[in-house]
């Protein structure tokens, strides 16, 4: 395998997992339901799987970051 094919190929694999490790916007997905867009055009777009979508709109936070604890 030349030098080539294996950076093309690395590359490919990289950006191919990068946006399943990154982190669900799940007000963002709210505000696209908002404008009208179905749970399927909203996994498209975003380009992350149904189920994440639904567990945002029935008010979840699925994958997003933890909130800080409340000072007393």
């Amino acid at each position: 395998m030349n030098r080539k094919t294996f950076f093309f190929a690395s590359f490919f694999l990289v950006s191919c997992a990068l946006p399943a490790l990154a982190e669900v916007n799940c007000e963002q997905i709210r505000r696209y339901a908002k404008t009208g867009r179905t749970e399927e055009d909203i996994a498209e777009t975003m380009v992350i799987d149904l189920e994440t979508v639904k567990k945002c709109l029935q008010g979840g936070e699925a994958g997003a970051a933890p909130t800080p604890a409340a000072k007393k």
